[in-house]
């Protein structure tokens, strides 16, 4: 017989311990694909999120109307370009996800894109701010999403850790309509290329604001911190505090200078600070700007009065301008002791709050230059506002019932301290319009204007709510305004019996088209009716006819 040697023991141990002493003490080298440049910390201004995680899927973190995101990284970032950083409508998807690795948006994914500005310095290389170019809507999803393309200064790929190589994605909600702070405007100057001679600095609010300590409302700054003498002041007086705060210098402007306007201790009636500022222009080499001249508007549409170059719009309490100029700039409306400013454009439109009723109303029109100051003037004939009507208002509307047209319905509220009949009022949309029986409705009572074959039973099989008990309900003939709420999407509006809007919903817009099953309802009464920002809607995905809306 063969004889077999068997293994000794002890030398296939110290065989064991050398192999396993060889694999701990040489670790394996890291391959490209998992070195990252991790994120750090990922906070947002004005502090309604600030979290190094990911916030719930369920519930992501609340940010208002302008934030600004900031990322954090743990080593020196190169220098992004705009496909680095993405800022998209919705929530996150797998379809995003393919495209931030691929550094490059899918169609779909493109008309999701919400324009923002990416901002990064030498100074700070570890630190990228992503910026949305416009106000955010109340209550809009929206995911931030970095792509393949950012990377460190050694080339890793931007990533969420090391033990997730993949691209960081977060998705926020924007605050609900009663809880957005103000949002600050710099309507004028423009950017770039302002005169030296700089007859005003006005900064505008969407709601009325106050002081809320002692100290000064404004101030200037140039790029080394110092102060030029200006004298600011709260402007644009409402019955509730100041929309907007003007600067104007003592003496012109230095030449190719930076300046930044920072805005004092303001609030609005809750004592939220208005976000957006602040703000920064440049100055030209010249003292006074381009001369834009009036040009006048082909047509004015239906509703408008041509009054020389331009067309007017006369409403209850309001007179809406619209005009066109050879060049960019502003214009400056007056009639009696009311005045407003436009934006910059080269058509820009401009309106007149506060308007009396019934009174003979003289216009002085001018346009401003790119420094604010006057340039060419225009004597308007003058207007007549209506007469008082009827302190009505649209509260909601709901346009795509999941049943069948028979349900839709708009709700008014009777904002008087009487009350009042509906006969020779109007609803009216793009489509046609329908004189309101004559109905009384209390003070403070809600109508719900319905077509002849709604069923205030609603509808259970699909849910379209039923109408409140106790509600008052107003019947038409025919289908509302004769052929129905627009699917797609159209201003709805009560006029008197001449025609003169007196509350208008402006469901015409985008971000406040008609969803299925869902009504828009009025959000937000301390801004203008005709702000979208000011409606939103219903938060249980449903409807409210004839008792208290659902806004969160």
């Amino acid at each position: 017989m063969l004889a077999m040697n068997r293994p000794n023991p002890h030398a296939l141990a110290a065989l064991l311990i050398a192999l396993s002493q060889t694999l701990h003490c040489a670790p394996e080298e890291p391959t490209s694909q998992h070195r990252v440049l991790a994120l750090e910390r990922l906070d947002v201004e004005p502090t309604r999120a600030h979290s190094s995680e990911p916030p719930s899927e369920t519930e992501p973190a609340l940010i208002e109307r302008i934030p600004v995101f900031s990322l954090t990284f743990a080593r020196p970032l190169d220098l992004p370009d705009a496909e680095s950083v993405w800022l998209l409508d919705g929530d996150s998807t797998d379809t995003l996800t393919q495209d931030a690795r691929r550094g490059t948006l899918s169609a779909s994914n493109t008309t999701r894109r919400i324009p923002a500005q990416v901002e990064w310095a030498a100074t700070r290389p570890r630190e990228l701010r992503v910026r949305p170019a416009t106000p955010l809507w109340p209550a809009q999803v929206v995911t931030l999403s970095t792509t393949s393309r950012l990377r460190s200064s050694t080339g890793e790929p931007a990533a969420v850790s090391a033990l997730q190589p993949q691209p960081i994605t977060r998705t926020f909600r924007v605050q609900f309509a009663p809880d957005t702070a103000p949002i600050a405007t710099m309507t004028a100057p423009a950017e770039r290329d302002v005169p030296t001679r700089l007859r005003a600095i006005e900064v505008r609010f969407n709601r009325p604001l106050r002081p809320l300590v002692e100290g000064p409302v404004a101030w200037l700054e140039d790029s080394h911190q110092v102060e030029p003498p200006v004298n600011a002041s709260l402007g644009c007086r409402e019955a509730t505090g100041w929309s907007c705060v003007v600067l104007v210098p003592d003496e012109p402007l230095a030449p190719l200078e930076r300046y930044t306007v920072r805005l004092g201790v303001l609030g609005d009636h809750a004592g939220r600070p208005p976000v957006g500022a602040p703000f920064s222009f440049e100055t030209s080499a010249e003292a006074v700007a381009q001369r834009p001249t009036f040009v006048t508007v082909p047509a004015c549409v239906a509703g408008e009065l041509r009054r020389g170059p331009v067309c007017v719009r006369v409403e209850h309490t309001r007179i809406a301008i619209r005009a066109m100029l050879d060049s960019p700039g502003r214009l400056s409306l007056r009639a009696g002791e009311l005045a407003a400013r436009s934006a910059l454009s080269l058509s820009p439109m401009i309106e007149l709050m506060g308007v009396p009723a019934d009174a003979h109303m003289p216009l002085l029109l001018s346009s401003l230059d790119l420094g604010s100051n006057p340039i060419a003037e225009a004597v308007l004939e003058p207007v007549r506002s209506p007469v008082a009507a009827p302190r009505v208002s649209i509260r909601e509307v709901f346009a795509r019932p999941r049943s069948s047209a028979a349900q839709e319905f708009v709700e008014l509220r009777n904002d008087g301290s009487s009350a009042i009949s509906l006969g020779g009022l109007i609803l009216g949309t793009a489509s046609g319009r329908s004189e309101l029986p004559d109905l009384t409705l209390p003070a403070g009572a809600l109508a719900v204007i319905v077509g002849p074959t709604f069923d205030p039973r609603g509808d259970s099989r699909t849910g379209d709510p039923p109408l409140a008990p106790g509600a008052v309900l107003v019947r038409l003939a025919r289908t509302i305004a004769q052929h129905g709420l627009v699917d797609r999407g159209a201003d709805v509006w009560i006029a008197d019996s001449q025609q003169n809007v007196i509350s208008r919903v402006p469901a015409s817009h985008p971000n406040r088209a008609p969803r299925l099953g869902i009504s828009l309802v009025r959000a937000d009464d301390t801004l203008a009716e005709g702000d979208p920002a000011a409606w939103a809607y219903d938060t249980r995905n449903s409807a409210t006819p004839g008792s208290p809306d659902r806004i969160r």
